[in-house]
């Protein structure tokens, strides 16, 4: 029996994901489909990674900001963000040097590079993923939907009361498609509800 788990974008194009009862959800399980995420159990009607530079698909990304549009009122995409995959001490500096607004951690004290899973720099309009990303999960997928949040942002020009207030859509659309998998943010990155509320508001 298959579970099937449909997203419908602004465009009507259905992005959907199945999975099977008795797959392999080992790691690897499904290496030589383009389409799959390896040890998810699941596929995605789109390419996710492409193979030369394991970067995210222009069809991944096209995807997701089309159901980003629709399922929270974010501006259309006018250009797809770069994306680069960096060491993840690379990501600590990038934040300490104020490029990035995501709140991954509470305060810059707390920051080691296992918390910081993914950024994106305003400045130069790219998703910085760290070195091994694979998109090989949803917990994965999920932080490229989180940062494609802060690109239409971005893109759109749209002001907010502080950095934190800006990443009240991001982390609630992160939260939506890894519910569409069964999973959640604290299963995933240890984010409980306290720590959301101190994320995606202003500092008192």
């Amino acid at each position: 029996m298959s579970r099937h788990l449909t997203l419908l974008t602004a465009l009507g194009i259905a992005f959907g994901a199945t999975a099977a009862a008795g797959q392999d959800h080992s790691v690897g399980a499904i290496p030589q489909n383009p389409n799959a995420s390896a040890g998810s159990g699941f596929t995605l009607p789109v390419a996710v990674v492409d193979p030369a530079s394991g970067l995210p698909t222009a069809a991944l990304t096209d995807a997701m900001a089309a159901w980003l549009g629709a399922a929270f009122d974010l501006p259309d995409m006018q250009a797809r963000p770069r994306f680069a995959l960096v060491p993840p001490k690379r990501l600590v500096s990038l934040r300490l040097r104020g490029v990035a607004s995501d709140r991954w951690a509470i305060s810059n004290a707390e920051l080691a590079p296992s918390q910081v899973v993914a950024i994106y720099a305003d400045d130069d309009r790219t998703i910085y993923l760290p070195e091994g990303w694979t998109g090989g999960t949803p917990a994965e997928l999920s932080v490229v939907v989180h940062e494609l949040v802060h690109h239409l942002q971005n893109e759109a020009g749209l002001k907010f009361a502080c950095p934190e207030v800006r990443e009240d859509v991001a982390f609630a659309a992160q939260a939506r498609w890894l519910g569409l998998f069964g999973t959640d943010l604290h299963s995933e990155f240890g984010i409980d509800a306290f720590t959301l509320l101190v994320r995606t508001n202003c500092p008192l």
